[in-house]
């Protein structure tokens, strides 16, 4: 009867952030000025900014969601083109009644987001989605409605790109106390060196120069973080680099 009620507790819960989250994007739609738009657009795309010229579709725009989500926050523009110039939606409703459902479809958890609309003529308007850093890492993007598994999507200046999977790990970490204690032995001592010669590491080369598997030498890489020790440089091909964290 107790994990019943849990349960039930717990889907409850999730339902009521649910609808807290799409009512926030919703009311917010007309928050955000042509002049603020301009502003953002003239700083073109990269770390927080993402153009689109028209919608795409949902699976790919649901990949920049996440990612701003998992990374720092950010905003999609629908209606700009990759040079800026501002083309804006015929019919911009079309994204706001539908974008909330997709989100719920094809994110998990739902990120915190809002909407506006932004109008530049008469009868256009670039829709802004606009998305919060979540505290709840990592976020994943479905590849269709409702699977089963996800990807987890980060961003790395103006590109969206699947987290490796010592990302991924860091970002299930994200949060927490680092005060990990650390004990060095043979691989520790023969990643230190390597590093005070070249500066940066990969998961490939510390396993090849410390004389171990992949998977050891991704958790004495990833642990090293959570410790303070290293810190990771993420790569848009999940060649992430580790250097020391205060060099």
């Amino acid at each position: 009867m107790l994990l019943f009620f849990i349960e039930g507790l717990l889907l409850w819960c999730w339902q009521a952030m649910f609808f807290y989250l799409i009512f926030r994007g919703i009311s917010d739609l007309n928050t955000m000025t042509l002049q603020q738009l301009k502003h953002d657009v003239a700083k073109g795309e990269g770390l927080f900014i993402e153009f689109k010229l028209k919608l795409p579709e949902w699976d790919k725009l649901m990949r920049e969601v996440v990612a701003f989500a998992n990374t720092e926050g950010g905003t999609v523009y629908i209606g700009v083109d990759d040079d800026g110039r501002l083309v804006g939606e015929r019919d911009p409703r079309e994204v706001e009644e539908v974008l909330p459902g997709k989100i719920e479809a094809y994110c998990r958890p739902v990120p915190d987001f809002r909407l506006s609309r932004i109008p530049i003529s008469p009868k256009r308007a670039v829709v802004a989605i606009r998305v919060r850093r979540s505290l709840c890492k990592p976020l994943l993007v479905l590849p269709e409605p409702n699977a089963a598994k996800g990807l987890a999507v980060i961003r790395i200046k103006d590109s969206s790109v699947t987290a490796s999977r010592e990302m991924f790990a860091l970002l299930k970490y994200e949060g927490r106390e680092r005060d990990m204690k650390v004990e060095f032995g043979d691989k520790e001592r023969v990643l230190m060196q390597f590093l005070e010669e070249k500066g940066q590491v990969t998961v490939a080369e510390f396993a090849l120069v410390a004389k171990i598997g992949k998977q050891v030498a991704s958790r004495t890489l990833v642990h090293l973080v959570k410790a303070n020790v290293l810190r990771i440089v993420p790569g848009v091909d999940q060649r992430d680099r580790f250097l020391r964290l205060h060099s």
